[in-house]
């Protein structure tokens, strides 16, 4: 967290930003979550390289939105494929971790209904903001395997060392 950017910025002189804002501890509603929250560089990314320009050419909102979640998806399921080797005896799913993404979407379009408003208005106002963050992260939970099944059905955990930084214990 901040402390790794602070000091991160002290060694290198570069100023940093944050990648993540909180949350899974301070999301509003799943627009908040997945656009002011969570992995915030993609976020910019996608803001003005696929959601702008599809409002400058005309598309509502809601086109917008979905265009970035699909492209997302299908960001992701390129880095899944190029990470991943194809097991043995095993396809290779391709789709799913897109269709989490659209499904993403939306639920965020559901949020933008005036049904959808109100409730979100409505929580925000009656529950304490870790039981309203709980309920805008298990929005994610019932496909959320679509999401995470290719990282299970491959070796990203026995190889996951070569990727992220160890830690082992001193003996």
């Amino acid at each position: 967290g901040e402390g790794l950017r602070f000091a991160t910025s002290v060694l290198t002189g570069f100023k940093t930003h944050p990648l993540m804002d909180n949350p899974f501890f301070s999301s509003t509603s799943l627009s908040d979550f997945w656009g002011r929250k969570w992995n915030l560089l993609v976020h910019a990314c996608l803001k003005n390289g696929v959601y702008k320009p599809v409002r400058l050419c005309g598309g509502s909102a809601l086109a917008g939105v979905l265009s970035s979640f699909l492209a997302s998806g299908l960001l992701h399921e390129w880095i899944l494929f190029m990470i991943f080797p194809q097991q043995e005896n095993q396809p290779r799913p391709f789709g799913a971790t897109t269709a989490f993404f659209v499904w993403q979407a939306g639920l965020i379009s559901l949020e933008y209904t005036s049904t959808g408003q109100a409730f979100w208005k409505n929580i925000n106002k009656t529950c304490h903001p870790l039981i309203l963050a709980l309920i805008v992260v298990l929005a994610g939970v019932p496909l959320g395997h679509w999401f995470t099944n290719m990282y299970f059905h491959s070796d990203f955990y026995v190889n996951a060392h070569l990727l992220l930084v160890a830690v082992k214990p001193i003996s």
